[in-house]
């Protein structure tokens, strides 16, 4: 059946046979199905449905609105797709979709189950936030972000007021001292309104200054 794209640019699950740093194993299948359902042939069932209806599900296992079923049947239709006789890139990504729920069923379970993940990459599960002991008050990341993303100004730790546009590698890479940082379940302590550079501590929130 006709393609649209090659089949080698479906990565090989060799890419994930060690987990590096900062790597979901369920976004990295989620997004091989959609590189797949971008340039598949899209002539059979399974091309054409079965692949849309992964991709559905996918997106909520990394979104927090996966089911406890979801994983089984997502399990189905890979199998189906990956034994079929049709599209090679559908077959490959399916493929690539059972290797990583069968090495790291784990961190499958806990995006599922605990709406949690590991290695911060799925954006539905990590907050944004500046690291007070690293920001400078240069206002580059303000000046940056959509308008009431951010509060601070020159000389002043800036907060993050909403981080929903601002999860993208972008923005992260902007701050020169890397002081944009991510948090998973547990936050860390930061000033709930800007405060002059140097005056927040960690531990105990606003630093005395000596008289």
């Amino acid at each position: 059946m006709y393609c649209d794209l090659n089949v080698n640019l479906i990565p090989e699950s060799s890419e994930i046979s060690e987990l590096k740093e900062g790597v979901c194993p369920v976004n990295w299948a989620k997004n091989c199905i959609a590189l797949a359902r971008e340039g598949n042939c899209g002539q059979s069932v399974m091309c054409r449905d079965g692949m849309t209806q992964l991709l559905i599900l996918l997106e909520d296992v990394t979104s927090g609105k996966g089911q406890p079923d979801d994983l089984e049947l997502i399990k189905d239709l890979c199998t189906v797709i990956s034994e079929s006789k049709g599209c090679e890139i559908s077959a490959k990504a399916a493929s690539n979709v059972l290797f990583s729920m069968e090495k790291y069923f784990d961190e499958w379970d806990i995006h599922y189950r605990r709406k949690r993940c590991t290695a911060l990459a799925c954006k539905s599960y990590y907050n944004v936030y500046i690291d007070p002991a690293l920001c400078t008050g240069c206002e580059i990341c303000a000046k940056a972000a959509p308008e009431g993303a951010i509060a601070g100004g020159e000389g002043m730790i800036h907060v993050i007021k909403d981080d929903s546009r601002l999860k993208n590698d972008e923005f992260f890479a902007l701050c020169p001292v890397a002081a944009i940082k991510k948090a998973g379940a547990i936050k860390p302590r930061v000033p709930q309104e800007p405060v002059p550079v140097g005056s927040f501590e960690a531990n105990g929130g606003r630093r005395r200054r000596r008289r």
